[in-house]
């Protein structure tokens, strides 16, 4: 089971992270740019249920504009 939880704008997912690192919670994938649109991190509940906070990162893939202009 997968359990996401979308962060909204600027630098609020790597601050979440940080203050949830601090407080010692253990992340196996620290925020990284994805291939599309996305920056996640990734971490597992107490059950072992990966856990992802993604965040939109812009109108880009893989190096493509998405724009309809």
């Amino acid at each position: 089971m997968q359990i996401y939880f979308e962060i909204d704008g600027g630098d609020a997912l790597d601050r979440r992270v940080a203050d949830l690192r601090e407080a010692r919670v253990f992340f196996h994938q620290r925020p990284t740019d994805m291939n599309c649109l996305w920056r996640e991190a990734r971490l597992a509940d107490p059950d072992g249920h990966e856990v992802c906070l993604p965040r939109k990162t812009g109108s880009t893939c893989r190096g493509r504009s998405l724009s309809m202009a």
